[in-house]
């Protein structure tokens, strides 16, 4: 198989499967069954239809310019930090981006922050003015409230002593004519203290009420003071407020630009895309993938797990856990994940990301004996399941690799920061202890540089996997096919043991059911004859009764020879129909099983249904035909025989019978009827068990036919079986090809 350019493979392993296939369709075979090789070549188009859906996909993720390393692994383990740290590291475009605008930003936030402060002085120095200027007022206000207060006093007191001078006065005028003249001229002194105190009351009224118009008008001005500062003051909070307006806009985007926004909050699935960062060193491109966790909803990412995987060349699997991943129930714990994932990968990692959230867990070596040992379990379990795929174990930290490079304004961020920071001075010195750095070094000089023969032999061997998952369900399917004809092979065997058991048992319960009847038919004849003879009969009285008698007992030995041989018959009957039923129960629970373990139609075995085994009453037809001729055989000659026998023994002796005695006679009688009773027992005897045996031979040939169709080999088994294996070589070609084109 030629592939031309990398990227022709999936359409050229599509092409050569469907080659195979209508190679199968077009080539004339002599030995193979048709049918059978139509039920191969649609079970091996449902494989190409999948693997050709599989390339399919393969195809649309496959990435030949950039070399993709996925970050796979379980949920929270740290796989945005490292992959956030590295960006920065590695100046990533878009974090250069991202962290220039951010400095622009944190300096365009500082400038305005200044600029707020200044703004903040000037309204405090604003309010200060305004605040001491009507303090000032306030206090002349309050000055000239307590000059009226007193001058209010005061008028009071004058008016009070005008009370008491004018009682005086009226009190006086009363007292003599000559003061009341006095009062008239107006001389009295009393009246001239009144006067003082009238005048005293009119200026103080005048101050009074200067001083009132002055405080009104110092509280006018008071009011119009406070009026000028509030609207000064609202005119300069409305400046304020688009301060902090722009100044909470400009955090909200700095935050979109500060490090760590793709860093999980600790929910579980909070990353739910493959997002793809690219980079370039030395003249290669590659990209870092960002996969969602393993351990969440995998029904919300699977799609996204998958196509990832396929487009990946490199996997890193992280963990937090210094320990292998587990087994888990149902087939769906984090080792069977992995295995799924990542068996079609050439080159697979992990990395142990520690979990640091303080200095103190930093010591000079990262990790510890204990944690040593487990991660030596841990590659141990990973080269198990991946075989040479997997390559080695790398330790770091990312979370505090993040805090020594990380630009970020958030409270946590800068607390966990400091925190670090107090022991390690420097953030290069923090940096060094987390490995990340060193990381980042081997990700570009060792990993980086040889991208370009990665990618094909990356992208080669996924379609090897997929091409041996194939060939692995051919070999799974032609492999069942094989035990399903072994195992029809030894049912079959047994079957045809079984037949022939039943037939060898036949043969000696005839014998048997035979001789058990003739012994029975000697045993009575004999009592019956000896009775007779018992009454002293003579020579000719003999010959007829014992004839009479044999003649009667011959004929009971008859029906009774009969119905024993048609017992056997039955039991024979009902023997070869239970070996078949089972025969028959035990085959289809075989198809319906491997039918089912193949993938291939019932109907796929359909040459494998025995047509005599499926009707067991053409057997039985063939028993009761030759167990007819067995009961013929053997009900058609006792009598004959008995008789001509007994006809041989009463000629020979019946002259001597007369010249005996009594007593002689008698036993003389005795003598001719055992001979005669032996001898026709024996000739029954041997012409029924010679017939017996020519019956056996007769229906042992009559079963021969059928036990041949039990034999017979199974012809369309064994054609799917040739077929298949002939798939799985030629695809194995293909597989072998594209191996070694990969590793050019």
């Amino acid at each position: 198989m030629k592939i031309g350019t990398p990227s022709e493979i999936y359409k050229k392993v599509t092409h050569e499967i469907e080659s195979i296939i209508d190679a199968f369709k077009s080539k004339k075979y002599a030995d193979v069954d048709h049918n059978a090789l139509e039920q191969a070549i649609t079970r091996l188009e449902e494989m190409k239809s999948k693997l050709s859906l599989e390339l399919e996909s393969l195809n649309e993720n496959a990435e030949w310019d950039v070399f993709n390393i996925a970050f796979y692994g379980e949920t929270n383990a740290g796989k945005s930090t490292l992959i956030e740290t590295l960006r920065i590291l590695l100046d990533e475009p878009t974090k250069v981006s991202e962290r220039e605008a951010f400095d622009l930003k944190k300096h365009e936030i500082i400038d305005i922050e200044e600029n707020f402060a200044t703004h903040c002085k000037l309204m405090e120095g604003i309010n200060e003015g305004y605040s001491l200027e009507v303090k000032n007022l306030n206090e002349k206000v309050d000055l000239l409230k307590i000059d009226i207060c007193e001058i209010e006093k005061n008028i009071q007191c004058f008016e009070e002593e005008m009370t008491e001078v004018e009682n005086l006065i009226n009190e006086k005028k009363k007292s003599s004519v000559l003061n009341f003249f006095r009062y008239i001229i107006g001389i009295l002194k009393e009246q001239q203290m009144l006067w003082d105190l009238k005048n005293s009351i009119q200026n103080s009224s005048f101050t009074l009420n200067n001083l009132i118009s002055q405080c009104d008008e110092l509280e006018i001005e008071i009011d119009l003071r406070s009026k000028e500062m509030n609207l000064e003051l609202e005119k300069m909070e409305k400046i304020s407020l688009k301060f902090k307006e722009t100044l909470d806009q400009l955090n909200e985007e700095i935050l979109l630009l500060s490090d760590g926004a793709i860093i999980g909050d600790g929910q579980s699935d909070y990353t739910r895309d493959v997002i793809s960062y690219n980079f370039s060193r030395k003249n290669q491109s590659f990209a870092l993938l960002d996969l969602p966790g393993i351990e969440g909803k995998e029904d919300l990412v699977m799609h996204e797990i998958n196509s990832a995987v396929q487009k990946a060349h490199i996997v890193f699997y992280i963990t937090n856990k210094a320990a292998p991943p587990q087994n888990g129930n149902d087939n769906n714990g984090t080792l069977q994940k992995i295995k799924k994932h990542l068996g079609q990968h050439t080159e697979v990692y992990s990395i142990y990301n520690k979990r640091v959230k303080n200095h103190q867990q930093l010591r000079p070596r990262l990790i510890n004996e204990d944690e040593e040992n487990s991660l030596v379990e841990l590659e141990t379990i990973m080269k198990e399941n991946l075989g040479n795929h997997y390559s080695k174990n790398k330790v770091l930290t990312a979370y505090p690799a993040f805090l020594s490079v990380g630009k970020n304004t958030q409270e946590a961020f800068l607390k966990a920061q400091e925190k670090f920071l107090e022991k390690y001075h420097r953030h290069d010195e923090l940096l060094s202890v987390t490995q990340v750095e060193q990381f980042a070094n081997w990700l570009v000089d060792d990993i980086i540089s040889e991208c370009k023969s990665k990618i094909i032999k990356s992208n080669y061997n996924k379609v090897s996997v997929r091409l041996s998952d194939t060939i692995t369900s051919i070999t799974a399917v032609y492999g069942e096919l094989r035990d399903l004809k072994k195992l029809l092979d030894k049912t079959r065997r047994g079957t045809v043991n079984q037949l022939d058991e039943a037939i060898i048992g036949l043969k000696t319960n005839l014998q048997n059911a035979i001789n058990k009847e003739i012994d029975n038919f000697k045993r009575q004849l004999r009592e019956k004859i000896y009775l007779e003879i018992e009454k002293e009969i003579s020579g000719k009285v003999f010959k007829e009764i014992y004839e009479e008698i044999l003649e009667h007992s011959l004929v009971e030995l008859d029906g009774k020879m009969n119905k024993s041989i048609d017992n056997v018959l039955n039991d024979y009957k009902e023997n070869i129909k239970s070996v078949i039923e089972k025969h028959n129960r035990y085959e289809n629970e075989l198809l319906d099983v491997y039918s089912k373990r193949t993938s291939l139609n019932r109907e796929s075995f359909a040459d494998l249904k025995l047509k005599g085994v499926d009707n067991w009453q053409g057997v039985i037809e063939v028993v009761v035909a030759i167990g007819g001729v067995i009961a013929a055989i053997l009900a058609g000659g006792p009598l004959v025989i008995g008789l001509a026998v007994l006809a041989a023994f009463i000629n020979v002796s019946k002259n001597l019978i007369n010249l005996f005695d009594k007593k002689k006679r008698i036993a003389h009688q005795k003598s001719v009827a055992n001979k005669s009773i032996d001898k026709t027992s024996s000739d029954i005897l041997k012409s029924k068990l010679k017939s017996v045996e020519n019956s056996i031979d007769e229906l042992s040939k009559s079963m021969e036919k059928f036990k041949h169709d039990i034999r017979k080999p199974t012809k369309n088994l064994d054609s799917m079986i040739y077929i298949l294996k002939e798939a799985e070589d030629k695809m194995a070609i293909i597989q072998s090809t594209i191996i070694r084109e990969g590793v050019r």
